[in-house]
This record gives structure tokens, C-alpha cells and sequence, in this order.
């Protein structure tokens, strides 16, 4: 669970940034998307998911999630 606490807002972190500088959002200075940017937050996304559903199968012995728990971390991100 205390991974799921940390890890989830900061991926929301993480892509708000890059898109509030990619779009310039809020008067912010534009910032080009690159591939090296994108490739990045790929791959911050693909360790967050191995991250969740790792820690949820530990804490789940059957490797069901609870009811209503996919509500509760996109609500998280």
C-alpha cells in the first residue's frame, strides 16, 4: 500500500508536468516534446504499473484485486 501512496502521485506529477510545459498550460514556457522525453515517461509508466500490480498481488495471495480498488488509483494518479 505505502508504495501505491508514493508512486502513483508522483507519476501524476511527472506527466502533468510534461504536458502542462508541452502545451504551455498556465503561461508556462513551451517545452518541445522529444523522444527522449516521451521514451522517459514510457517507461516511468510501464514501472509504475509493474509496481502496482506487483504490490497488489503481494498483498492479495489469489491475485484478485479488491473490489473497487481500480477506482481508487486512477483516482490516486
Amino acid at each position: 500500500m505505502a508504495v501505491k501512496i508514493v508512486v502513483l502521485p508522483t507519476l501524476g506529477q511527472v506527466v502533468m508536468a510534461m504536458v502542462i510545459q508541452t502545451f504551455g498550460w498556465v503561461r508556462a514556457e513551451t517545452v518541445a516534446l522529444t523522444v527522449v522525453k516521451l521514451i522517459g515517461v514510457i517507461l516511468v509508466i510501464i514501472c509504475v504499473l509493474v509496481a502496482v500490480v506487483l504490490s497488489a498481488r503481494l498483498e492479495n495471495k489469489n491475485g484478485s484485486m479488491q473490489s473497487g480498488s481500480a477506482f481508487w488509483h486512477v483516482w490516486v494518479f
